[in-house]
Order: C-alpha cells, then structure tokens, then sequence
C-alpha cells in the first residue's frame, strides 16, 4: 500500500505542502512574511464503519490566513507560483476560477485525484471586501495505518483458522 493512502501520512504531506507554499510566497513577497498568519490545523472527521469494523478519517479546515491589501499584479504573480508549486506535488490537478475576478476576488484551486484539495482565496480592498489571502486545505477520508495493521492481523487469523 502507498503511504499517501494512509491518513497519518497523508495529513502530514497536505500540511507540509501548504506550509511550503505560504514560506515560498513569503519569500517572493516580503508583504506576506509577517507573523501575523492565523493557523488552524483543521479537525478530523470520522466516518461511519465499514463492514469490517473500522472507521475511515477526513481532515477538514486546515487553514491559514493574513489579512493584507494586495494589488491584481500581485494576484497574477501568487496564482503563476500557485500553479508551479502545485503541479510538482501530487495535487497536480490545478484550476483557476476567474467567476468574480472583476470583484477583486480570486480563487484557485489544486487537487488530487483522491479529492485531497487545496484552495487559495486572494480578496483585494474594495467597498465588498476584506483584504485578505487564505489558504484552505482538506483531506479525503483514509484509514488509519493501526487500523490498517489491525485489519492484517485479523485476515491473518482468519486464514489460520481456515487451514
């Protein structure tokens, strides 16, 4: 099994990508390298059982946020980063929703065949918005690797029950 399938690992890439992002962007921005980010490491949402007993987790509301006034070129240039950092990770899939740019608000987005996603929301000042940039993440559900070990062991007994 790929480590990615694993909840624990997967949880660790998404954040370990999105905190890779927000530095690099700090860096080629030194507007957006302040200590004010707001972090939420989300919560974990637990699915119903499946037939073998064991309960599937999502990660949801993994976040960080800095209120900031930034400018359309300075939109165009984070969604150029946005894109090159996204399409090297396994979230390559990466759109852009250009819906309410004439409204200073822009929205792309990354995400994984598995439904792992990242979202990147830039509201420039205007009389509708607050300046801000964010970035929202969230994680398919998976199972946990204990889980996983578990499940193993019971096949295991099962088969030597068998024979």
């Amino acid at each position: 099994m790929e480590e990615l399938e694993l909840f624990e690992a997967a949880s660790k890439d998404l954040f370990d990508t999105m905190q890779g992002f927000k530095d690099n962007l700090s860096v080629q921005f030194p507007l957006l390298d302040s200590d004010n980010w707001q972090y939420d490491k989300g919560s974990i949402k637990v699915c119903k059982a499946d037939e073998s007993g064991f309960k599937k987790r999502c990660r949801v509301g993994i976040s960080y946020n800095l209120k900031v006034s930034l400018l359309n070129e300075d939109a165009e240039q984070i969604w150029l980063l946005f894109k090159d950092w996204f399409n090297t990770s396994r979230l390559g899939q990466v759109e852009r929703n250009p819906n309410n740019e004439d409204l200073g608000r822009y929205v792309f987005s990354a995400s994984s065949p598995l439904g792992d996603q990242v979202d990147c929301s830039i509201y420039l000042p205007n009389e509708w918005n607050i300046p801000q940039i964010s970035f929202s993440g969230y994680l398919t559900a998976r199972y946990r690797a204990c889980d996983l070990d578990k499940s193993k062991n019971k096949m295991e007994v099962f088969r030597d029950e068998k024979d």
